[in-house]
């Protein structure tokens, strides 16, 4: 099932979340699983992308610091403020005549106020 994600205004071609992590406003961290023939997709992800730092206050909640860029994560209609991209691993599809790239993203948000 696909469902539909954007970051930063960049469409992401996610087959499905498979790992997800939330504990109320205090933590959110999610990967999906996404696939695409056009390596101009991951090329857009990756100039988002910048070394992350992640923090967890005595409060709970997440503080994050990063080179890359803080942006709205939107996954199916729903939007999450100040997150990053914290892992990006891309691999080609084996016996494909043209390329296609399977890649999974991480996301993490900064959930201190």
């Amino acid at each position: 099932m696909t469902i539909s994600v954007t970051f930063n205004g960049v469409a992401i071609q996610s087959r499905q979340i498979t790992r997800e992590r939330i504990e109320g406003n205090k933590v959110f961290e999610v990967t999906l699983d996404c696939i695409t023939d056009t390596y101009s997709d991951i090329t857009s992800l990756s100039t988002l992308m910048g070394a992350v730092t992640k923090s967890r206050l005595i409060s709970g909640f997440t503080s994050i610091q990063t080179t890359g860029t803080k942006a709205t994560l939107i996954i199916n209609g729903t939007s999450y403020t100040n997150c990053v991209i914290d892992s990006l691993e891309v691999r080609e599809v084996p016996n494909t005549l043209l390329g296609v790239w399977s890649y999974t993203i991480s996301f993490a948000r900064e959930t201190v106020s």
